[in-house]
């Protein structure tokens, strides 16, 4: 007769048939899931042909209007599932798949020192002819850069010491503006140093950022929470954004098209804005720390956020979502200034943490390209000219880098 199974036998067969259960569970658990999708997906589509039949046979207007919302929501509710299927990094996947890997670029180092600040040196802006640098300070003063030669150019006292953002005209590059806890935008003639252009005036916070659209019109954000657009020829605003649900730390303009712009808030929000119809088009959310700094691509189909947590962002226009997440264990501080390269394929990020990173924009990496050390401040902002054969930087340590 048959000997009955030992101990170890008998707990052998009970695992297996413990994995067993197991697996039979979770195959129809899967089964289940996918029901209740195909489900839900068949009840969308069922809605969204109703809607639609209800739009075009409904007798009023109104009853029209509402079947054409309702086919619209049902829409945006089967693309945000899709987006949130994809998740972030996607970016890199094409790009493996398409053999776009950068396997490195050359070692940046620090070609230039500008020393001549005496205060926190807060913003810097390049001119057109990718030679001529300013930079803003609180110790009162704008001071124009020969960025060739380090040497210094003029210099501009402002009326106010405690700027925080500075910019420069690019079409003829004859205008510089600044601003901060004054509370306003003072546009300056560069060639002619004290000679100031106009006084805009209209913010009720402090002007944490400033950019020319073109000659004739500029953009600044405020810590009211509100942009504004403004005719810098007749020195008023004409029109106001405000969406945002806390301060606006941040804005760039759209490379190509000088009616869209984008801004960053301490409401962990990103928005994309038209200029012609004063209305926010886009809106992207972030996680958790405030929104410092925001940067274009060259091409305008992306642009990218700094966060205060210390995590860079890249978005994508054409599919309105996160497409790459910038961030490692080292940098835990925030980040303060975002700069593309000149292909856009590098994203330069000045942060908290006195150091500037290089990352490689396709790739989903935890670690930079490169970290690059020199200053014992906070680097406060980070620019490339428009022929992008550099990388200034300015720091709380008073001093102005160019790295090449």
């Amino acid at each position: 007769p048959a000997q009955p199974p030992g101990p170890r036998a008998h707990e052998e067969c009970c695992r297996a048939g413990t994995r067993g259960r197991r697996e039979r569970a979770c195959s129809r658990a899967a089964q289940a899931r996918g029901r209740q999708a195909g489900q839900q997906q068949a009840a969308r589509a069922a809605l969204l042909r109703a809607a639609m039949a209800a739009a075009s046979g409904a007798a009023s207007f109104p009853e029209r209007l509402a079947a054409a919302r309702a086919a619209v929501e049902a829409l945006k509710t089967e693309c945000e599932e899709a987006r949130a299927k994809l998740g972030p990094g996607r970016v890199a996947v094409a790009a493996k798949a398409h053999s776009a890997t950068l396997t490195g670029i050359p070692r940046l180092h620090a070609r230039k020192l500008l020393k001549g600040h005496f205060g926190k040196v807060y913003a810097l802006a390049w001119a057109k002819d990718s030679s001529t640098l300013v930079t803003a300070s609180q110790d009162g003063n704008l001071i124009f850069w020969d960025g060739e030669h380090g040497s210094k150019t003029h210099a501009i006292a402002l009326q106010s010491s405690w700027v925080m953002t500075c910019a420069f005209e690019q079409s003829a590059s004859e205008l510089v503006a600044a601003g901060g806890l004054d509370n306003k935008c003072t546009v300056y003639r560069a060639a002619a140093p004290g000679s100031v252009e106009v006084e805009l005036k209209h913010h009720e916070g402090y002007l944490s950022c400033c950019k020319f659209a073109d000659s004739k019109t500029m953009l600044t954000s405020s810590g009211d929470s509100t942009c504004v657009l403004w005719d810098v020829g007749a020195g008023r605003p004409t029109t106001v954004f405000d969406d945002h649900a806390g301060d606006v730390m941040t804005l760039d303009v759209h490379p190509t098209n000088p009616s869209l712009f984008v801004s960053g808030s301490c409401d962990c929000t990103a928005k994309l804005w038209d200029a012609r119809s004063g209305a926010c088009t886009m809106t992207f959310a972030g996680k958790e720390g405030d929104i410092n700094a925001t940067a274009f691509m060259g091409n305008g189909m992306a642009f990218a956020t700094g966060a205060e947590e210390g995590v860079g962002r890249l978005f994508d226009l054409r599919s309105f979502g996160m497409v790459n997440e910038f961030s490692n264990d080292v940098m835990l501080t925030g980040i303060a200034g975002l700069a593309f390269s000149k292909s856009g394929r590098v994203l330069f990020t000045g942060c908290d943490d006195n150091v500037i990173y290089a990352w490689d924009a396709l790739e989903d990496r935890s670690s930079p390209l490169q970290s690059l050390e020199y200053h014992q401040g906070r680097v406060a902002g980070v620019a490339l000219p428009p022929s992008g054969q550099c990388l200034a930087a300015a720091s709380w340590d008073f001093d102005v880098s160019i790295w090449a």
